[in-house]
């Protein structure tokens, strides 16, 4: 009987503690929701619950997650009493000395790299001045050598003297020469820091992987269940440092006038852990911005001044912590087109085509969607400013092929060019894409008479010019060419302006453009004339006029 007792009691002693014995439990990653700032990870997990007060560690979770941002959802009969995010001590990666000791060499090794660049740059001007001054004075030369008298010294046409010329081109050359000489020594030296922080680069990844193994963080899950049973677990939680932003990729085929357009997402992640093979939603907007709408303020007139009173506001976004972004080219990865969501408040992109891999620290370029199209296609002309001619094509409803803002690489005919930002804020029903310039289309303005008159009668005067334009198609096909020109428009009553516009030009008084739109065959020549009459009070100067 006494044993009986014995027993019961050290049972009763020791229940609590196993009753609130800690368990690890390992986490699997799901799926990622990447927005544009931030990513709402998912994982799962199946525990197991036995009755009463129980602490569960839940593992492989990031360790810079936002603790206020987690969710706990599963199946069972338990309880969630308290949810918390553990970390180790050594959590710090620079905590490590020989990871501390790396950093402090790779900082080191940058900051002389990027300070010989902005040397290598400040004498690439300073080259590039010298040269031009010694080309200036060679072509000084040359004329005095040619408007000189005979047996006249180019010195004294120069009030210098023989030797003081010899002596400033010497030192022109002489310090060019060493300039030159010292660009080659930096470029030299650059390219052994650049090798050096490859290889620090390589120490620090390995290690850098070795210590957040063991720095990994854990959610302290502590749960009151009734019975024993296996519970299935799913987690989420914010992680400020991953983001995705837009890309197109916009290809034009100038012969049959069409445009394919791609919509890729960037995607990058500085968590320290891979995702591996997982669904990948990328959606607008951001789970550290706040949605409230904004308050406006009162606003008072008085004619007394107004007493400055100091207000903190909070920022509206926060910033993704770890390291900086750079907005580098990436090389394309063959992906299927993804699931395109549209609801009241959001868009978003769902991949789920064998799972999606995204390594920490670098940076992925996934295929959305891709469409084809026609458009129209413009060769546009403005000879004030260029006698070559440049390329647009029009889209009509563009905004169904364009759903987001974002900069967008030109490939015109297989061959890269330039890069545009798409504003969707833009109104307009049209996009006017600028492709590039065409200088097998070239054109020319001429002034070709000027002239003013003052009629002492009506104490008017007169003012009158002609231009002479000219175009050539030198392309094998046939093409639209649309020329725009500059116009006087008056702002006063008394000022009056009289067009003299050929070929169907049509005028935009409000703009002051004139605008034609000419069909051009192949290897086909235009000239035409315009011009335009300005009257105004002959005692009043008109301002404008050049």
């Amino acid at each position: 009987m006494w044993h009986c007792i014995k027993w019961w009691v050290i049972i009763a002693w020791f229940m609590p503690l196993f009753a609130t014995a800690q368990v690890h439990v390992e986490t699997q990653l799901t799926s990622v929701k990447l927005y544009q700032q931030g990513a709402e990870i998912h994982r799962k997990a199946t525990i197991h619950v036995r009755p009463g007060v129980q602490t569960i560690h839940l593992t492989d979770v990031n360790h810079r997650l936002l603790p206020q941002s987690i969710r706990i959802r599963g199946i069972g009969e338990w309880n969630v009493l308290s949810v918390e995010l553990r970390k180790h001590k050594h959590l710090e990666l620079k905590a490590h000395p020989k990871l501390r000791d790396l950093y402090t060499q790779l900082d080191d090794t940058r900051f002389k790299r990027r300070e010989k660049e902005a040397q290598v740059q400040t004498l690439n001007d300073l080259i590039h001045l010298l040269t031009g001054n010694a080309a200036t004075f060679t072509k000084h030369q040359d004329t005095k050598k040619t408007q000189q008298p005979s047996g006249t010294p180019l010195s004294l046409q120069l009030d210098l003297q023989p030797s003081e010329l010899e002596n400033f081109q010497e030192s022109l050359h002489r310090r060019l020469n060493e300039y030159r000489v010292r660009v080659l020594q930096l470029q030299s030296e650059i390219k052994q820091l650049t090798e050096k922080e490859r290889i620090l680069l390589q120490q620090i990844k390995p290690l850098e992987q070795q210590v957040r193994k063991r720095a990994e963080a854990y959610i302290e899950l502590v749960i009151e269940a009734k019975k024993t049973e296996e519970a299935p677990l799913q987690l989420s939680y914010i992680l400020p440092d991953a983001r995705w932003y837009s890309r197109y990729d916009v290809h034009a085929s100038t012969e049959q006038e069409q445009l394919t357009i791609g919509h890729y997402a960037i995607v990058e992640q500085q968590s320290g852990q891979d995702w591996n093979g997982i669904p990948l939603t990328v959606a607008m907007g951001s789970p550290l911005v706040s949605v409230s709408v904004p308050q406006l303020q009162p606003w008072y007139l008085s004619l007394e001044p107004p007493v400055v009173i100091y207000r903190q506001h909070r920022a509206a976004e926060a910033p993704i912590a770890g390291k900086p972004y750079t907005r580098e080219d990436v090389a394309p990865k063959h992906q299927p087109l993804a699931e395109r969501q549209e609801t009241a408040l959001n868009l978003q992109y769902h991949i789920d085509h064998m799972g999606v891999s995204i390594p920490s620290g670098q940076k992925r370029k996934i295929l959305l969607e891709s469409h084809h199209t026609k458009s129209h296609f413009v060769y546009v002309m403005v000879l004030k400013y260029s006698n070559t001619a440049f390329l647009e094509a029009r889209l009509a409803n563009w905004h169904t092929y364009f759903p987001v803002s974002a900069e967008a690489q030109i490939i015109v005919d297989d061959a890269v060019g330039s890069k545009t930002y798409i504003d969707v804020q833009n109104p307009a029903d049209t996009l006017q894409l600028a492709l590039g310039r065409v200088e097998a289309i070239i054109g020319k303005r001429r002034r070709i008479s000027e002239h003013k008159k003052v009629n002492k009668l009506t104490g008017k005067a007169t003012r009158q010019r002609q231009w002479q334009i000219s175009i050539k198609n030198s392309l094998n096909r046939s093409v639209k060419v649309e020329i725009l020109e500059p116009v006087p428009i008056s702002t006063d009553k008394s000022i009056s302006v009289d067009y003299q516009i050929p070929h169907n030009g049509i005028v935009d008084t409000s703009a002051g453009v004139v605008k034609w739109i000419l069909s051009l065959q192949p290897h086909q020549s235009v000239q035409f004339q315009y011009g335009y009459t300005v009257r105004y009070p002959a005692k009043k100067v008109l301002w404008g006029w050049n």
